[in-house]
């Protein structure tokens, strides 16, 4: 598949965790703060520091400890995450009261032999931490957690310890034994002891619409409390009684400019006849995000309108790099193509693409052809740059990634003029120089630009494509949405 990291392809919505107060046969009652079920059990989880986040999945998977339900939640971090000294997994909840608990158990299975810490965090930078290590423990197995209230500390880090009466999240955090990529960690079952308060009776939920926006972006709390009760938010934003219609409130605010990574607390206060509670939110900024670019291999169409400049046969196959879905784009030239000079396999964008922020983009190639190459980017108007690389030094038929800085990329003598990275159209990959290339191919696969969260680009598929005498002209269908447009590029004489 073709990815890029510049636009969300997931954007987490708060979903208040499981909490239920569950009876078990001669023990006393238990607050399960997270078992990782119910229908979007990982959404609002995050991974620090940013760096190792955009390289790193969570995942919920059926691999579950004992007695466990049918879900568990995942961290796997890529072979290139960059965790050399540490990263911590976040998963936010509902405020909660624990004041009462004396320990909290979980469960946790990882290929990880290092110190951890067990942290638990509530409003204003106040966290307290649990330690423990896997050193241990046999790799791949479960293995369960006891965690004292009393032996919890507060870390260096954090300017006061938690206030157990108002937890918002707990993080799983790995240090000191890195670096950690292409490892993984499972948790599951994360259960106070006996006795623990729980919400508020006039609090039902304070849930937000996007828990890592970026400057800019609209962010939509919603909240249900008593229908009686006077009901305010922190931040600057004051009493919401107007925006409370019979206890259901909502309240659209705009994500304030400041440096992604930023984490900002929201606490929702609501009061009723001497009661008083509260419920409190934590936005973490994410970086503002790229536009889409490329193309998306993994849809029914994966290949969407992908053309060659020679007679070829272009194709899915399930021959991926690591960290790949399940398909690549592959061109295999005809043994009688005629490619003597050069050849290109060209990838139209659905629309036009706003790439100013772009620093650099890769991807991953795998080929039989030892040449010079251009990775080349497409704007109207003719308008064209590239950037060089050669596979002289890569062995034949293994995968390899090319980094392209955006500084990097120069204006070819065949184009008219720069690209426009404000409105890209097409990306194209071209050998040339170390011909003839008939018979040969390549793979293509996971484009990425240096900034923002992954995407994956609605697929779009050819209608019809005619060469004659005047050059070729194409017609596809592209989905933008759930809307299909048919979209026409007259004849394409100019050079590949």
């Amino acid at each position: 598949m073709f990815v890029i990291v510049g636009v969300r392809s997931l954007r987490f919505a708060l979903c208040l965790s499981v909490i239920m107060l569950v009876a078990s046969e001669g023990r006393a009652d238990e607050l399960i703060i997270n078992d990782f079920e119910g229908p979007n059990p990982v959404d609002g989880v995050t991974v620090t520091p940013a760096a190792v986040s955009e390289g790193s999945t969570v995942t919920a998977v059926s691999d579950v400890p004992d007695g466990g339900g049918s879900f568990a939640a995942k961290t796997a971090l890529d072979a290139d995450a960059g965790a050399d000294g540490w990263f911590s997994t976040a998963f936010p909840f509902a405020t909660l009261d624990l004041s009462a608990a004396t320990e909290i158990t979980f469960w946790i299975k990882t290929d990880i032999a290092s110190n951890f810490n067990f942290q638990i965090h509530s409003g204003d930078a106040e966290a307290s931490v649990f330690g423990f290590s896997t050193a241990e423990f046999t790799p791949d197995t479960w293995n369960q957690i006891t965690a004292p209230v009393a032996s919890f500390t507060k870390p260096p880090w954090s300017a006061n310890p938690v206030v157990w009466s108002n937890v918002i999240r707990f993080q799983i955090t790995a240090f000191g034994s890195g670096p950690y990529d292409g490892l993984y960690a499972i948790i599951d079952n994360v259960i106070a002891d006996a006795a623990v308060a729980l919400p508020s009776s006039i609090i039902t939920s304070f849930a937000a619409s996007v828990l890592t926006p970026f400057s800019g972006e609209d962010v939509t709390f919603s909240w249900i409390v008593d229908p009686d009760a006077t009901v305010s938010i922190d931040q600057g934003i004051g009493s919401v009684d107007a925006q409370t219609i019979d206890g259901i409130g909502e309240l659209q605010i705009t994500a304030p400019d400041v440096p992604a990574g930023t984490a900002l607390d929201y606490t929702l206060t609501v009061s009723k006849e001497g009661e008083k509670a509260t419920r409190t939110l934590t936005l973490t900024l994410a970086p503002k995000p790229v536009d889409n670019l490329f193309a998306d291999f993994e849809g029914p169409n994966g290949l969407g309108g992908a053309f060659v400049s020679h007679e070829a046969t272009l194709t899915l196959v399930g021959d991926v790099p690591d960290g790949g879905g399940s398909f690549a784009a592959k061109t295999v030239l005809d043994a009688d193509a005629g490619a003597d000079g050069y050849f290109s396999t060209a990838f139209p964008l659905a629309a036009l693409q706003d790439l100013t922020d772009a620093l650099e983009i890769s991807f991953w190639i795998k080929t039989d052809i030892v040449s010079n190459f251009n990775l080349q980017v497409h704007s109207v108007d003719g308008a064209a740059s590239v950037f060089g690389f050669s596979t002289a030094e890569f062995t034949p038929d293994t995968w390899n990634q090319i980094t392209a800085p955006v500084v990097s990329f120069t204006k070819p003598a065949w184009s008219s003029g720069p690209v426009d990275w404000k409105n890209v159209i097409r990306f194209q990959i071209t050998p040339f120089g170390s011909g003839p290339y008939d018979g040969k191919y390549t793979i293509i696969d996971n484009a990425i630009v240096d900034d923002g969260p992954d995407v994956e680009v609605e697929p779009f598929k050819i209608t019809s494509g005619i060469v004659d005498a005047s050059g070729f002209s194409l017609s596809w269908e592209s989905r933008i949405g759930n809307i299909y447009q048919v979209q026409r590029q007259a004849t394409l004489d100019a050079p590949w």
